[in-house]
């Protein structure tokens, strides 16, 4: 009787939503949440009346949860997600730090094997719907297992074509994977079945100023008045260097849709870019303050660093600290980008103790993988002394996944310095431990400098054979030589 009372609510929640009726389906599902005890009917409903923005309703779900597991990380990840949509910035910072502290891993993803394997027996024992299926991609997603949601995420557009949701979030998982044309495609889809939705267009701005040769070929076209094509537009002519008519296009996309982040960034953008910094400081905290009320935490990280980065330039070094040491808060997994920004800052109030402490940080807790970085370390002259300490923590034989954040740190350390050899050695280490597309593609341009010609085109090749290579990687090689362009 139990396994058929779920499978008829979730046939009808499946439905209803088919009709575009999100409100019936959250009803159906909170209703089966009432007289079902099992804590994945109490995530369904909750994540269901969260996309309705009932965060009430979802709270109550989730308390109930609660009781049941007596904490666990999916209703940690849901009440992050309701704390977030209701611009409970502190709780929200709270609740994420306590989810990285338990779950979180050295490899950058949180550990969900046992949820995920908890919402898999449910289904095959039980049944499924679409607000479940989109809970379990999301997961996968979270756990760093982009393939498996992906594959989730099309199963849910298959099922439920005109629902915006599984394609938005579908779009995200693929820019996160560098597979941009796709995502570009899949968020064109999503703007289409809701014009008005603020994180679909802000996704595909990004997607499409990621596609910089997609970006750059886009015409305005001017028959049609809605946010997301006047952010295209005004894309467009930032890169083509027309600032007065990107201020415009942005102005306009920011009347037609004002809790919209991205007309607010790109605004911002464009005053960085002519050196206005007040003014980009301005439109970069009205950004920062609409991402964080309407949840889009993807894009939260960007504007902070860019915010900082104007403080920093305008002089404002306090102010630049603020901003970074909150973020660091709330994003601890970005940890080496927020240092390198908290050096340049402590550096402009003078403190070159600080600076050399919080750049130390970044070096010795996480992957280094910015070139930037790197040019900082050697800025400071602290090279041999981060050599020596990566030297130091290989010695102790690290997990396969610290040993593999600690090479690609050095090879990029060695690149700046020059011994391409050695960041050849290192490089090919990496890539045959890890064997992704961008390890191989680093352990070619390595091979390549160090006038290794055959070895850096077998590296290209095998660059190219990976699956998950980033398309604008995959664009700078050549098929037929396997050499950069």
């Amino acid at each position: 009787m139990e396994i058929q009372r779920i499978t008829t609510a979730f046939r009808s929640a499946d439905a209803a939503l088919r009709g575009g009726n999100i409100r019936k389906t959250a009803a159906l599902l909170g209703d089966l949440a009432k007289v079902e005890s099992n804590v994945v009917v109490q995530w369904t409903a909750a994540l269901a009346f969260i996309q309705l923005r009932d965060l009430i309703t979802a709270n109550q779900l989730l308390a109930k949860a609660q009781a049941f597991t007596h904490g666990d990380s999916v209703t940690m990840l849901l009440r992050h997600a309701a704390q977030s949509l209701a611009g409970s910035d502190t709780a929200a910072n709270a609740t994420w730090l306590e989810i990285t502290r338990k779950y979180g891993t050295d490899t950058g993803v949180l550990d969900l094997a046992l949820p995920l394997r908890r919402i898999k027996e449910f289904m095959e024992m039980n049944a499924s719907c679409c607000i479940l299926m989109l809970l379990h991609a999301d997961l996968y997603q979270f756990a760093g297992e982009p393939k498996a949601s992906q594959e989730v995420y099309r199963r849910i557009i298959n099922q439920q074509p005109e629902w915006p949701r599984p394609h938005i979030n579908y779009g995200l998982a693929l820019i996160s994977s560098g597979q941009v044309d796709e995502a570009v495609r899949i968020l064109e889809r999503a703007v289409s079945l809701d014009p008005n939705d603020a994180k679909a267009a802000l996704l595909l701005g990004d997607a499409r100023m990621r596609d910089g040769a997609r970006v750059e070929t886009t015409e305005p076209a001017r028959t049609k008045a809605s946010p997301e094509l006047s952010v295209t537009q005004g894309i467009a002519e930032l890169k083509r260097g027309n600032l007065e008519r990107a201020r415009s296009d942005f102005k306009v996309a920011r009347g037609l849709a004002p809790l919209n982040p991205a007309p607010a960034i790109g605004l911002a953008d464009v005053e960085r870019i002519d050196r206005n910094y007040v003014k980009a400081a301005v439109h970069y905290t009205d950004a920062l303050q609409l991402a964080i009320r309407g949840g889009y935490a993807s894009s939260e990280p960007a504007i902070r660093l860019s915010l900082a980065d104007v403080y920093i330039a305008a002089g404002r070094f306090h102010e630049a600290m603020e901003v970074l040491e909150t973020g660091l808060k709330r994003f601890p997994l970005l940890m080496d980008k927020w240092n390198v920004r908290r050096a340049d800052a402590a550096d402009g109030l003078r403190n070159p103790a600080l600076a050399e402490q919080v750049l130390r940080t970044a070096l010795e807790s996480v992957e280094v993988s910015d070139v930037e970085c790197a040019f900082s370390i050697q800025k400071r002259g602290l090279i041999e002394k981060c050599i020596m300490t990566y030297q130091l923590e290989l010695s102790k034989k690290p997990v396969s996944a610290r040993r593999a954040q600690i090479q690609t740190a050095l090879g990029h350390i060695y690149t700046t310095q020059g011994d391409h050899a050695a960041a050849y050695a290192i490089r090919l280490d990496v890539a045959k431990s890890r064997g992704r597309g961008i390890d191989w593609y680093r352990a070619g341009t390595a091979a390549l400098a160090s006038q290794k010609l055959i070895e850096s085109k077998d590296a290209f090749r095998r660059a190219l054979a990976s699956a998950n290579l980033p398309s604008d990687v995959r664009k700078a090689l050549s098929p037929e030589l396997s050499v950069p362009k």
